[in-house]
């Protein structure tokens, strides 16, 4: 089995001198010499990149980056396996892996971890698809968007997006939908609509939606239909209780508006539309983990 590192060089906010020592640890815990992808200079060089490796069957991708760094291998790797290790600003996903901080010990872990089979979104939209294991409308979209316009002016990851959160809350305005799925059409409103493949688990271990699992072949829907129920779902595990809340299963599922809003994808702003089509493609993706959520 060979490991190709590839290393996304916009992600994290670590300095050069630990960068290096860090990407030093990895090439040795992966027998490895190379490590590739560090003179990209834009995201799309990066894809090119990963759309370009020439790999074979039993070849494994290590992603080193952030959410975004792993939601760019799912798409544009082709063939052999993906692994994801965490160096990015948040690594909301290191937890859906059962990762932790040291990156030598999740490096082991991975060394460690049987070959498994990954359920993931597909969502269709303005003619494109993409593929992503947590896509979401409204305040979090809305945050990417301001968040990636501060990044294109150097503003340092955390900063940007630590910035673009309170901005975002407070200009995101209620918005109306009609959905469809399991044979129902109905019409919604809220501040925030998620398509599920991971629970979605803050950094003070706050589980949004956490039934969602990556192999059970379901989409998890979680809608907020207001900012104070929200708040109250990012720092309360019981919030799916609520009223407002609103949480659901389905394998498909089709959402229009009177107007085109932003999606975000893993972290990355993929586009705008005023309709998406969310579908569960099961066990699409190879990747080197266990997929049992870190409690």
């Amino acid at each position: 089995m060979r490991y190709i590192l590839v290393a996304n060089p916009n992600s994290g906010l670590r300095k050069l001198k630990k960068r290096k020592l860090i990407l030093k640890k990895v090439k040795k815990a992966f027998n490895s010499n190379k490590v590739h992808g560090l003179k990209t200079k834009s995201s799309q060089e990066f894809c090119s990149l990963l759309q370009n490796l020439e790999l074979q069957e039993e070849d494994v991708v290590v992603l080193l980056g952030g959410d975004g760094t792993f939601h760019h291998g799912l798409n544009e790797v082709k063939g052999g396996t993906i692994a994801f290790l965490p160096l990015g600003t948040s690594n909301f996903l290191k937890h859906t892996f059962g990762l932790g901080n040291s990156v030598v010990k999740n490096a082991k872990r991975i060394l460690k971890s049987p070959i498994n089979q990954m359920d993931v979104v597909k969502i269709e939209f303005n003619n494109q698809s993409v593929l992503c294991t947590y896509a979401s409308i409204g305040v979090e979209a809305n945050t990417m968007k301001v968040s990636e316009k501060l990044r294109d002016k150097k503003v340092p990851s955390a900063v940007s997006y630590g910035f673009a959160v309170p901005v975002s809350g407070t200009k995101t305005k209620k918005m109306s939908a009609l959905i469809e799925y399991n044979g129902v059409k109905k019409n919604v409103s809220f501040v925030s609509f998620a398509v599920q493949k991971r629970p979605f688990i803050l950094p003070i271990g706050t589980k949004i939606n956490p039934n969602a699992k990556l192999d059970d072949g379901l989409l998890h829907i979680t809608m907020f239909e207001n900012i104070p129920n929200l708040v109250k779902g990012y720092v309360n595990d019981k919030t799916k209780k609520d009223q407002e809340t609103r949480f659901w299963t389905t394998k498909k599922l089709k959402i229009r508006f009177r107007k085109k809003l932003k999606l975000q994808a893993d972290g990355n702003c993929v586009g705008e539309a005023d309709q998406f089509t969310f579908t569960v493609l099961p066990k699409k993706i190879s990747v080197k983990h266990i997929l049992v959520t870190k409690e």
